[in-house]
């Protein structure tokens, strides 16, 4: 990120540097989020697979054909 912002300040100024930092804090941001939510559906498929060990044979008949 540090040398986005600092092509960013050459090239454009203040304006450009701000741009750049702009531009990257939405991958920053949305990269932990998608973690979060794969995580907690792993978390999920577990209990679920412990709470009912038929379910998880149910998905992978499921996925096979």
């Amino acid at each position: 990120m540090g040398k986005t912002i600092e092509s960013g300040w050459d090239q454009r100024g203040l304006p450009g540097a701000l741009g750049s930092v702009i531009s990257a804090v939405p991958s920053t941001i949305v990269r932990p989020v998608v973690l979060a939510a794969k995580a907690s559906s792993n978390v999920l498929d577990g209990a679920r697979n412990q709470l009912r060990p038929d379910a998880r044979r149910d998905d992978i008949d499921k996925y096979k054909k």
